[in-house]
C-alpha cells in the first residue's frame, strides 16, 4: 500500500457522523492475507453519490485515497458485492450482525476475514433462534482462530478428563471439574451437553453443528459463559449485550 491510491476488499463495520455533514466509515479490510481496520471519510455524507452503496454490513471492493501528511483516508469509490439486505428486516439479525461489527472493532481488526463474512452471510438467512446460537458459535470460533480458546475436555487442575458438568474459571481462564473448582462465584457452570457443543463447533462441519439440538438449560449455560468470556477477551464491555441496547 505504498501508493496514495489503492483498492482492497472491505466490509463496512460502522458509519458515524462527523462535522460538515461528512461520514466517518470504519472498514474491516483484507489485504495481503491479513485483516485490519481502516477509517475513511465519505465526503458529503448523505448527499454523496456513494451514500446508497455505503451501508453497514456490505462487503465489496473499496477504492481509497490516502493522505500520509494528514494521516487521513478518503473514500473514492465502493462497489458492493454482498449486500445482506435481509439483515435489516429483523431486530435479531441486526443485533447479531452489530455484535460481529463491534467485536471486530474491539479486537482492532485482529479477526478472521473469512469467519466474519461467513457469519454475516449466515445471519442474513437466519431466524431469531438461529441468530442467538450463531452468535455463540461465532464467539467460540473467533476465540479458537485467535488462539484464545482453552482446552475443553480436560480439567486444568487435576488433568482428568471432564466426564460430567464442569466450570470455567474466568480468573484462571480454564475449565475445571466439579472437584477442583473452588471459586464458583467467578466461574460459569457448563453442562456436559454444553461442553460437547463447544467441541462440535471446533471439530465438525458448520452445517452439522447447526443441526444439533440444545436444551434451554444448555443454551443458558453457553450464553452466560461465552458472553462473559468474549467480554474478557475484548477487555471492554459490549453495547450489544447492554441493557441500554433496545434490541438486546
Amino acid at each position: 500500500m505504498n501508493s496514495r491510491n489503492y483498492q482492497v476488499q472491505a466490509l463496512i463495520l460502522d458509519i458515524s457522523d462527523i462535522p460538515s455533514s461528512h461520514k466517518l466509515v470504519t472498514f474491516l479490510i483484507y489485504n495481503d492475507g491479513q485483516a485490519s481496520l481502516l477509517k475513511a471519510t465519505l465526503f458529503g455524507g448523505a448527499k454523496s453519490k456513494l451514500s446508497s452503496y455505503i451501508l453497514q454490513f456490505y462487503t465489496g471492493t473499496l477504492w481509497i485515497y490516502t493522505n500520509p501528511v494528514k494521516d487521513a483516508n478518503k473514500i473514492v469509490d465502493f462497489s458492493p458485492i454482498k449486500l445482506r439486505s435481509s439483515i435489516r428486516n429483523s431486530l435479531s439479525r441486526i443485533w447479531a450482525a452489530s455484535f460481529a461489527s463491534e467485536l471486530a472493532i474491539k479486537l482492532k481488526g485482529c479477526i478472521s476475514w473469512s469467519l466474519v463474512n461467513a457469519f454475516l452471510d449466515g445471519i442474513n438467512a437466519s431466524d431469531d433462534v438461529q441468530c442467538h446460537l450463531g452468535i455463540l458459535r461465532f464467539i467460540w470460533r473467533v476465540a479458537y482462530t485467535s488462539g484464545l480458546a482453552p482446552t475443553i475436555d480436560v480439567c486444568d487442575s487435576c488433568h482428568k478428563k471432564l466426564i460430567s458438568d464442569a466450570y470455567f474459571d474466568h480468573s484462571l481462564n480454564a475449565f475445571l471439574c466439579n472437584n477442583c473448582c473452588v471459586n464458583t462465584k467467578n466461574s460459569s457452570h457448563l453442562s456436559k451437553d454444553a461442553q460437547n457443543y463447544l467441541m462440535a463447533i471446533l471439530n465438525e462441519e458448520p452445517k452439522n453443528v447447526r443441526k444439533i439440538s440444545l436444551s434451554e438449560n444448555s443454551i443458558s449455560c453457553l450464553t452466560t459463559f461465552l458472553f462473559r468470556f468474549v467480554t474478557n477477551i475484548a477487555g471492554d464491555s459490549f453495547y450489544s449485550f447492554s441493557s441500554k441496547n433496545p434490541i438486546y
